[in-house]
């Protein structure tokens, strides 16, 4: 059984995980636009 922190504390990761996600695309896109 999950508890409601337990589940929130799971959601809040779950965002997290994305968020982190999202920012390493874009770095990789700036780290691509930029000279070598």
């Amino acid at each position: 059984m999950v508890t409601g922190y337990e589940h929130q504390y799971y959601h809040d990761i779950t965002e997290i995980k994305i968020t982190l996600q999202r920012m390493l695309i874009v770095l990789e896109k700036i780290e691509k636009g930029l000279p070598k």
